[in-house]
C-alpha cells in the first residue's frame, strides 16, 4: 500500500512539472495524451524488449532521458488475410528490420502507430527513456498507404474504429458503413450519403469549413463524448482523403477509397479480424448489433482548441439538408 502511494505521488508530481515540448501541436489533446499517457521504461546493460507491435492507436514518440537504446523497426507483414495470431516474436538477428539506430541521450524517436519494434539497452550504463502518445497531427499517410496489412493485422485491426473520424469523417463511420452495406445497401448510396453530411452545398467538393462545421456538428450529437477536436480532426481527414494531394477532396476521391477500405474491411470481418473488444468468432454479430465503441476516452468537447472557433455552428445546422454556397 506504502509503494502504491508513493507511485501516486510521483505520478502527481511528474504531471505537475509536464510541459508540452515546444515541438508539438498546442492544442488540448496533445496535452491530454501526451500529459496523462507518459511512460517510463528503465532497462539495465543488455536488456531489452523482442520484436513486437504496441496496441495502441496513436504515434509514439520515444526520448532517450540517459544511456543508449539501440532500436529496430519495421511496418508489419503485408498480411492480405486477417490472422489469428499476433506476429511471433523473434530474436536479434531473426528479423531484417527496415531501420537500426542508436538513440542518445537528448535524442528521441517519432514512429506511426503499428510498427514492429525491438530494443536493447547497448554499452554499460542503464537505459531510462520517456514515451509520450502523441494525437496531433496524426500520420494519416501511414494507415492510408498501409491500410490492407493494418486491417488484417490482429496488432491494431481494432483501431480502425477510433481512427474512423479522419477516415470517414464521421464518428464511428468505418462500422457504421459496414453495417449498411452487408444490410444490402448500394454500396455507392452508402458512400454517397457520407459524403453529403459534410458537402452540404452540393458542389462535389469538400471544403475545410464544410468539414469542420460537420465535426462540430458530430460531437453536438454525442455530447461531447468523442476523441477528437473539430479543426484538428479536420485538417487529418484531408490530409487521408486528398489521396492526390491537389488540396480538395473530390466525392469521387473519396468514394474510391471508402469503398476500397469497405471491401477489405469486409472481408477481414468475415475471417474473423479484430475490432476493439478481442478477436472472436462473434465480431461480425456484435458490430451488426451497434456495440459501442469500446477505446473512447470520452473527451469533452468544451476543451476543443480555440482553432475551433474559427467556423462557427448555427443551431439551424443540419448536414442533412442541402445550402447554398453562402451559407458555408
Amino acid at each position: 500500500m506504502q509503494t502504491l502511494c508513493y507511485a501516486s505521488q510521483a505520478r502527481a508530481r511528474i504531471k505537475g512539472a509536464y510541459e508540452l515540448p515546444y515541438f508539438i501541436e498546442p492544442n488540448p489533446m496533445n496535452l491530454e495524451f501526451t500529459k496523462e499517457r507518459i511512460e517510463f521504461f528503465i532497462g539495465m546493460p543488455g536488456s531489452g524488449a523482442a520484436v513486437h507491435t504496441d496496441g495502441v492507436c496513436e504515434a509514439i514518440f520515444s526520448v532517450q532521458l540517459s544511456g543508449v537504446k539501440r532500436w529496430r523497426l519495421s511496418p508489419l507483414p503485408p498480411y492480405t488475410r486477417a490472422v489469428q495470431a499476433r506476429a511471433p516474436d523473434m530474436q536479434s538477428g531473426a528479423w531484417d528490420p527496415s531501420f537500426v539506430f542508436d538513440l542518445h541521450p537528448g535524442e528521441a524517436v517519432f514512429f506511426p502507430p503499428s510498427l514492429m519494434h525491438e530494443t536493447k539497452t547497448v554499452g554499460d550504463e542503464c537505459s531510462l527513456s520517456a514515451s509520450l502518445q502523441i494525437r496531433y497531427p496524426f500520420p494519416v499517410g501511414h494507415i492510408r498507404d498501409f491500410k490492407t496489412r493494418l486491417i488484417h493485422s490482429q496488432e491494431v485491426s481494432f483501431c480502425f474504429e477510433h481512427w474512423a473520424p479522419f477516415i470517414t469523417g464521421h464518428k464511428d463511420g468505418v462500422r457504421e458503413m459496414y453495417r449498411q452495406i452487408i444490410k444490402g445497401q448500394d454500396p455507392n448510396n452508402v458512400v454517397q450519403s457520407f459524403f453529403n453530411q459534410i458537402d452540404t452545398n452540393r458542389d462535389g467538393l469538400a471544403s475545410m469549413p464544410e468539414k469542420i462545421r460537420h465535426f462540430k456538428w458530430v460531437i453536438k450529437q454525442h455530447r461531447g463524448q468523442v476523441e477528437f477536436t473539430a479543426a484538428e480532426e479536420a485538417k487529418d481527414w484531408f490530409a487521408f482523403n486528398d489521396v492526390n494531394k491537389d488540396g480538395k477532396v473530390t466525392f469521387e476521391e473519396y468514394k474510391e477509397l471508402q469503398l476500397d477500405i469497405q471491401t477489405t474491411y469486409a472481408t477481414a470481418i468475415e475471417q474473423g479480424a479484430c475490432d476493439e473488444m478481442g478477436c472472436h468468432p462473434n465480431v461480425k454479430r456484435d458490430i451488426l448489433a451497434g456495440k459501442l465503441n469500446g477505446i473512447e476516452s470520452a473527451y469533452i468537447a468544451n476543451h476543443e482548441s480555440g482553432h475551433d472557433d474559427e467556423v462557427e455552428l448555427d443551431e439551424e445546422y443540419d448536414p442533412n439538408k442541402t445550402v447554398g454556397h453562402d451559407e458555408v
